[in-house]
């Protein structure tokens, strides 16, 4: 109707198009234009087959489960395979393992259990716990992997509370490999069942994040959660990584071989199990784990022997020892279909090929090939590159061999790997020592300035370098892959495409599997594989370890057999990297095993999902954006490398596991984890090296560089290589300059002086060896290795604690036929020597005495030195004993010194009697070695008399060196015989003059004379006083001695020749354990002496003589003295000992000088005891510094030092009172002590102290300072039951303290019944417990009960001291009873007390209450009687009482007065002191004066301020001070009114 006017709207944008819209480019052009408009019916159409053909892939998918899940758990499927593995070693798997066997079958036994209550079939594995090689093993396998916990163990070192160091590293081993499913079982739960649920809900919460999300938790301590648990695993849907589906395998429940009659060695292997995953043919190559690949020569299928449902098939459950399993079907290969065992390519010499290439069947069909290409394989023409005979020169040095100064060989190609060490058999332990050194040099070279090498010398760079090439860019530079490839790649294969071949390889895995083809038998089908061609060694170890790891046939896919070049994109582990370098010295250490970093990277082990492979590799860099990339030389932890190996085919995904082995290692540990990245043999790896050099002149864009090369041959020869510098800077060479190898450089900018010039070079790297060795049963340990390898296995396996290995390794050499001797133990021997380990080497010894081994000298020295380290002293001696009856072993004397030596370490005086008897009835004489011992006895007993005798008879049967006079010197400075100690010091000096013998030193650094040890009796009088605190002339004839030994000068050259050997050291330590001595002992003046006598030796004084001497001087004269002493260490450029500052810091604490003491304790850098930093918090405690307190606190914190009881003692004390002096407590000042005391209370939980009676009671004293009265009950209850349960009691001070606190807190009634409490349980109250009492009665005002405490008191043997009075005049002045106060106070003076100020002040403030003046001025009268000075309150309470009755002028007088009696009593000391007073503080006019006064209440002088201010305000005020007290008319008025003793009337 409109016509051409329609209108057209604006099509829709292209993301609103429909899927048919968008995909039209995609068809043709004729087939466009049939496309048109769909009517409404056709689009309904369409929707409804849209509908069905979803609902038929729906259907298609439930099939599919339905199918998996009956398949895995129907009656045909095999038995699920459960893998129980304990997180920490404490879990019991067996008792689990029992239960689960009970619960599942009480008839079938192990491996299979058919369970018809669950309509299920399993097997039960137990990891065990330490074996990482048998729990990979069993991970491979396992449909189910319970990971058992215990709720009762905790484990420390790892950072989850359930699992230990092995846990943790299986854990990361089996995520690697790919978790199948998982759950968590945990045991030994509370049976009370709140907190076992609170225990289940920790667990959990810890255990989840280290496992994945959809694991399980489920208890499993009794029968009923285990029946639970079983019910959901029979419903439960396993998932197992997908690299399991690929292959078939069979997990052999029974291993067997059987002999080859044409081959001894070579025997016919039968593995008998289930199969599963996929269907195996009989054509098919098996690989065997630990073994290799191998050829089938049958597969017996045979009739399930533990069939689910005996009723329906009958009793099929026949044991295969019978052999008597009825064989269903039996296959046989096809020889025209079996598929060859093929490793390596065999290259046709004619043909000149470098690789075999593999390539799809469907190329083959589509292109023309030669008929002899069979199964694929195709060979490259490509044969101009063959490197030939004529390409073998002579190859120089390379970088890394260059900087090593390694052993070489010549060879075609140089790669890292050829940079090896010397075998570890023939060096020694200096060249490991350097070897390892130059290793960690190089590896921090390489950090540092990676790839950097510099030009030798010798050898012109253009040959040394002739191998390399310079790169324009390393990204987009072309480099032939084909180009300078080794031999060995002849005998490799590659793919043509490798994703192709992959996905054709796999489609006919799945076609063999669905097609159901006559060769093959089909899943979970019970089988026996017999496996032909296996070595009968692999095969009789495989049948010894099938009872302890499962043993597994995996069939291998399509060309998996041959050998190619693997990528592999690894990490390498953290804590191996750490270990590594202690595993080198711990090697140099201990001998056992030489092999350097670099030969490691040969010994690593790569574990390919079922193969296991010893092989080697290089490293290099993932580069993305280029087809080069750069090789490693080293590897750097937690940074991804590619690690290229010759490795047989494997399709991925694949993971990968290295693990490293070294020779004498019993069990691998894990070094990288990985995944399989590529198959490429023309990836192209190039090795970069770095020449650089160094700028002498610049101008502009042109410099003069020089060092990078030699000649100038080499310059010219590398010239057409660019140039760069660190800075950014690029350019070429120019031309070079002189005869030394400057050369001239053009560069793009000007180029800095500090600059450096580089120049980068390449080279293509590869491997040298093709043919991989298969590990587990040949390289990990499994198959027998020589006497040698074994007893290193044994001692390694006895290093890391599984006895039980050793022990059946052990038993692996005596089952042997071959005679053994007594070499073959020597090195187990000596390694329980060493450890000690004396059962392993009793068990040892059976093993050699069932041999018939016969023991020699050193054997029989090891056995015995191992019983005794061990504490087998019995067995040692009794087995010396057997020696000395043999009439052809005779026991030599290091045995008995052996014997003798762990006697005096464990200080066991009979075993050393009997063996000095069993030297005598065996006339063993004795040597210095043997007195040594004995000495080390002694004084480990103090036996003072005992080190004479053996003194006297040491020089009855020598003359004894220097080292044996230096041992004599040690005992007696140990045991304080000073003057002893000094005598044979004496003896020693002149030894040393007289010169004629030499020290030397052991391997081990130990000095000993070079002498023979032949009993000649001293020459001279060797005769020593024994110490007496009676000689008073020990001092005199000390200095006597020392004067007389340095007048020798001709002794003092020969002494001054040797000042720097080992006889200076020796006689240096003498010095230094008699002046320790002296410290001990307090005499300093004989230190002085000593110090003054080896300066006159020669001797220079050292930092431990001057730690000694600083000891001694602190001791008797006080830390001034010893800080002279350190300025003279610091002249000489000493630095003191940490225990030298902390013996001065411990002597300015006990002065009090805080200041002084704190200085010395920070500069402690290693304090290795607390004492220091406790005389410091005392000192603190006493000046009441808390906040000093705090900053040593932190100073422990930061040094770690743990804290002991006297700490927290302390602790209490400064910190328990937050109130300052005469302050009382409130509620936030109480809420502050109780966080305080929580805190230290719960840093000594942390630290595993209890409380002592001191710190309980600083406790108590500041709870009750705070009037904390409930917590000082509750303590007081708590400490009551500590107490009561040890050998100590809590004391009657610590319930003085809680009752005073009470009485303090006026609580009258607890402290009556804490008094009779403590009665009844026994403790007897003491004087300060009845004043306490009777104080309590002043608050209730009873003098009745305060008279029976006092008779009480005097009954229980306690005089009535001065505060009892106070306590009882309390009483009386509370009640208004002066006369009877005042009487009480004259009968108390009459009894001789001695009264104090507090006594009177008790009358003046009841008398300033009630407003008694005449009380006030007779009690004032009395204490000058008395002679007693008035303090502060004594001034307040008079002057208070005068001006409340309007007395000031009196009462100003009473206050002068009583000013100048707080200043002093007598009246010749006010007059000496007026002067100084009334200028510098009473009528000093400047400002400063009233804070002099104050500055005497820090100086804790505080009457004498008191009294100076209240004369400065005095005299403020117009009045005239008198200096003389006594003369003013208030004082003569009271002298005139109160005679002596009167009293006053009421």
């Amino acid at each position: 109707m409109a016509g051409s006017r329609v209108q057209v709207n604006k099509p829709h944008k292209t993301r609103f198009a429909s899927k048919s819209s968008r995909n039209i480019h995609k068809t043709s052009l004729k087939d466009r234009s049939k496309i048109s408009k769909s009517e409404r019916n056709v689009a309904k159409g369409a929707r409804t087959a849209r509908i069905q053909r979803n609902k038929m892939l729906r259907e298609q998918k439930r099939a599919a489960l339905l199918k998996e899940k009956r398949a895995s758990s129907g009656s045909t499927s095999p038995p699920r395979v459960i893998i129980l593995f304990g997180l920490s070693a404490s879990v019991n798997l067996n008792s689990l393992a029992e239960d689960l066997f009970t619960l599942l079958s009480a008839e079938s036994v192990f491996p299979a259990l058919a369970s018809p209550e669950y309509k299920l079939r399993t097997t039960v594995l137990k990891a065990p716990h330490g074996d990482l090689l048998s729990c990979m093993e069993m991970a491979k396998v396992a449909d189910l992997i319970g990971f058992v916990a215990s709720a009762s163990s905790s484990c420390e070192e790892s950072s989850s509370s359930y699992i230990d160091s092995f846990g943790s590293q299986c854990l990361s081993v089996l995520r690697v490999l790919g978790l199948p499913s998982t759950v968590v079982l945990i045991r030994d739960l509370p049976n009370d069942l709140k907190r076992r649920q609170d225990v289940k809900k920790t667990c959990t919460s810890i255990l989840s994040p280290e496992f994945p999300e959809d694991c399980k938790f489920y208890p499993a301590d009794t029968k009923d959660e285990l029946h639970k648990f079983m019910w959901l695993f029979k419903e439960q849907r396993l998932t197992v990584p997908h690299w399991r589906h690929q292959r078939p395998y069979l997990m052999a429940q029974k291993v067997d071989l059987v002999a080859d009659t044409s081959n001894s060695e070579k025997c016919t292997l039968l593995l008998t199990g289930f199969l599963r995953a996929r269907n195996l043919s009989v054509n098919q190559l098996v690989h065997v784990s630990g073994a290799g690949d191998f050829q089938l020569c049958k597969i017996e299928l045979l009739k399930d022997p533990c069939p689910l449902n005996a009723r329906k098939e009958g009793d099929l459950m026949i044991s295969d020892e019978t052999n008597d399993v009825q064989v269903v079907r039996s296959l046989a290969p096809d020889p025209m279909k079996q598929e060859p065992l093929l490793f390596e390519n065999v290259p046709d010499p004619l043909a000149g090929e470098q690789a075999a290439w593999i390539v799809d069947d469907s190329d083959l069909d589509d292109s023309e090939h030669d008929d002899d290409a069979d199964d694929g394989m195709a060979l490259d023409e490509n044969d101009s590159r063959i490197p030939g005979p004529e390409c073998n020169d002579k190859v120089d040095l390379d970088d890394d061999q260059a900087s090593f100064q390694l052993n070489f060989r010549e060879s075609d190609e140089e790669t890292d790997v050829d940079s090896v060490m010397m075998e570890g058999e023939s060096m020694t332990k200096e060249q490991i020592e350097e070897e390892i050194r130059k290793i960690k040099e190089a590896h921090a070279e390489d950090e540092e300035f990676p790839d950097e090498v510099d030009t030798p010398l010798d050898v012109p760079a253009q040959r040394r370098f002739a191998k390399y090439r310079g790169l324009k860019s390393f990204r987009t530079s072309s480099w032939d892959p084909k180009e300078s490839l080794p031999p060995e790649y002849a005998k490799i294969f590659a793919f043509d495409n490798f994703t192709r071949t992959q996905k054709h390889v796999l489609a006919k895995a799945l076609d063999v599997e669905q097609g159901g083809v006559e060769d093959c038998i089909p899943t979970s089908s019970y089988a026996r594989l017999h496996i032909k061609e296996v070595p009968t060694g692999v095969a009789s170890k495989l049948c010894s370890l099938a009872n302890t790891m499962p043993i597994i046939a995996c069939g291998l896919l399509q060309h998996e057999s041959k050998i190619s070049v693997l990528h592999f994109r690894y990490l390498l582990l953290y804590y191996f990297h750490r270990d590594l370098e202690y595993f080198i010295f711990s090697s140099v250490r201990s001998m056992t095993c030489t092999l350097p970093l670099l030969k490691l990277k040969k010994n690593w082990y790569f574990m390919l999902v079922f193969a296991n492979l010893c092989v080697g590799q290089y490293f290099s860099s993932d580069n993305i954006h280029s087809d080069k990339h750069k090789m490693e030389r080293f590897l750097h932890a937690g940074r991804f490398s590619i690690a290229s190996i010759y490795a047989p085919i494997s399709f991925p995904p694949l993971p990968l596991i290295v693990l490293k082995s070294e020779v004498d290692s019993a069990s691998p540990s894990v070094a990288a984890v990985g995944s399989l990245r590529s198959i490429d043999p023309d990836r192209i790896t190039l090795k970069k090296i770095i020449l650089t050099g160094y700028p002498q002149r610049v101008s502009k864009l042109k410099s003069t560089v020089r060092y990078m090369f030699h000649s100038p041959d080499d310059v010219k020869w590398f010239k057409p290589v660019e140039v760069w510098t660190k800075c950014g800077r690029r350019g070429r060479i120019k031309e070079p300059l002189g005869t030394h190898g400057a050369m001239k450089c053009v560069l793009n900018g000007v180029l800095q002086q500090h600059d450096t010039v580089c120049m980068s070079l390449y080279k293509r790297t590869n491997h040298e060896s093709v043919r991989p060795s298969f590990a587990g049963c040949g390289s990990l340990g499994y198959v027998m290795k020589p006497v040698r390898s074994v007893q290193m296995q044994i001692v390694n396996a006895l290093r890391l604690g599984e006895r039980s290995k050793a022990s059946s390794l052990l038993s692996d050499i005596a089952c042997r036929n071959n005679s053994l001797t007594a070499n073959d133990f020597v090195y187990i021997l000596e390694y329980c020597a060493r450890s000690p380990d004396p059962l392993f080497v009793m068990e040892t010894w059976r093993i050699m005495g069932e041999k018939d081994v016969c023991v020699d000298d050193k054997c029989y020295l090891l056995i015995i030195r191992a019983l005794c380290k061990g504490g087998y002293l019995e067995e040692a001696l009794n087995m010396m004993d057997i020696l000395g009856e043999n009439h052809d072993l005779y026991p030599v004397l290091p045995i008995y010194n052996n014997l003798l030596g762990v006697c005096a370490r464990t200080q066991s005086v009979i075993r050393a009697n009997d063996c000095l008897d069993l030297m005598e009835r065996q006339m063993v004489g004795k040597n210095e070695i043997t007195y040594t011992e004995l000495l080390k006895l002694a004084v480990s007993q103090k036996n003072l008399s005992t080190v004479h005798e053996i003194w006297k008879e040491c020089i009855k049967y020598y003359s004894l060196s220097i080292i044996s006079l230096r041992k004599f010197v040690w005992s007696f400075t140990r045991l304080r015989d000073l003057e002893a100690a000094f005598e044979t010091l004496q003896h020693m000096v002149a030894l040393v003059l007289r010169g004629g013998f030499i020290i030397s030193k052991t391997a081990e650094g130990k000095l000993f004379t070079l002498r023979l040890d032949i009993p000649i009796p001293s020459s001279c009088e060797l005769s020593l006083k024994r110490c007496s605190d009676e000689n008073e002339d020990s001092e005199l004839y000390v200095r006597n001695k020392v004067e007389s030994e340095v007048e020798n000068a001709a002794g003092l050259r020969m002494l001054r020749k040797h000042n720097s050997s080992s006889i200076m050291k020796v006689l240096r330590w003498s010095f230094n354990d008699v002046i320790r001595a002296c410290a001990q002992t307090s005499n300093c003046r004989l230190a002085e002496q000593l110090i003054l006598q080896m300066q006159s030796l020669g001797l220079e004084p050292s930092c431990s003589t001057y730690d000694g001497f600083i000891r001694a001087v602190v001791s008797e004269r006080g830390f001034h003295d010893g800080i002279e002493v350190i300025k003279v260490m610091q002249q000489k450029h000493l630095k003191p000992y940490d225990s030298t500052l902390a013996t001065l810091a411990i002597g300015c604490s006990k002065g009090l000088e805080l200041d002084l003491a704190e200085a010395f304790l920070n500069k402690i850098s290693n304090s290795p005891s607390v004492r220091p930093y406790n005389t410091f918090l005392e000192a603190c405690d006493t000046m009441d510094q808390p906040e000093r307190a705090v900053r040593i606190l932190v100073k422990m914190k930061e040094m770690e030092l743990q804290p002991d009881i006297r700490t927290y003692e302390l602790l209490f004390s400064l910190f328990g009172n937050v109130n300052a002096p005469y302050e009382e407590g409130n509620i936030l000042s109480q809420v502050d002590v109780a966080k305080r005391i929580n805190a230290i209370e719960m840093d000594m939980v942390k630290n595993g102290i209890q409380h002592s009676h001191l710190s309980m009671k600083n406790l108590l004293k500041a709870l009750g300072a705070e009037g904390m009265v409930r917590e000082l009950i509750q303590y007081l209850r708590v400490a009551e039951n500590q107490f009561s349960r040890g050998y100590y009691c809590l004391g009657t001070p610590s319930y003085n303290t809680v009752l005073q606190s009470l009485v303090e807190a006026k609580e009258i009634h607890v402290a009556t019944d804490i008094f009779k409490s403590m009665k009844s349980c026994g403790f007897l109250p003491n004087a300060a417990t009845y004043n306490i009492m009777i104080d309590c009665c002043s608050i209730t005002r009873c003098f009745k009960s305060a008279s029976a405490l006092v008779s009480l008191m005097v009954r229980d043997g306690f005089y009535p001291q001065a505060v009892t009075y106070t306590a009882l005049m309390k009483i009386l002045l509370g009640n208004g009873d002066f006369d009877e106060a005042i009487n009480l106070l004259d009968r108390g003076i009459l009894e001789g007390i001695q009264s104090d100020v507090l006594l009177f002040n008790t009358f003046l403030q009841e008398a300033c209450e009630k407003g008694r003046i005449d009380i006030i001025e007779l009690i004032v009268k009395r204490m000058h009687e008395q002679r007693v000075q008035p303090d502060p309150s004594t001034c307040y309470f008079v002057f208070s009482a005068y001006v409340d009755h309007d007395y000031v002028n009196t009462a100003m007088e009473a206050l002068q007065v009583l000013s100048l009696r707080m200043i002093s009593e007598e009246s010749s000391v006010l007059e000496e002191s007026r002067t100084e007073f009334e200028e510098n503080y009473i009528l000093a006019e400047d400002s400063e004066a009233e804070s002099r006064i104050v500055e005497l209440f820090k100086d804790s002088d505080e009457n004498l301020a008191v009294a100076l201010m209240n004369l400065r305000w005095y005299a403020t005020l117009g009045f005239q001070i008198s200096w003389l007290p006594n003369q003013s008319s208030w004082a003569k008025r009271l002298s005139s009114n109160y005679g002596p003793g009167e009293g006053v009337s009421a």
